[in-house]
């Protein structure tokens, strides 16, 4: 089996051994790869947080009030 630079060869008791040497061109594509996965990651925290806000501004009042009138419902 063909091993990357960098990659652990498992030994099915939790250790394993780390191939060594070579593999420039590996590590580069590797490094451009985490750089871009980073990137995605720090938007989808960037949307949800601004999700967040949207729903906690607009649409948690208009919920608290159609909460608030079922309640007043039941109770009278």
């Amino acid at each position: 089996m063909l091993m990357r630079a960098g990659e652990m060869r498992g030994r099915g008791d939790g250790r394993g051994r780390r191939r060594r040497g070579g593999g420039g061109e590996v590590e580069e594509e590797r490094a451009i790869f985490q750089t871009a996965e980073q990137c995605l990651v720090n938007f989808h925290i960037h949307v949800g947080n601004e999700l967040s806000q949207v729903v906690c501004h607009f649409i948690q009042p208009t919920l608290k009030n159609v909460l608030m009138n079922v309640v007043l419902q039941v109770v009278c």
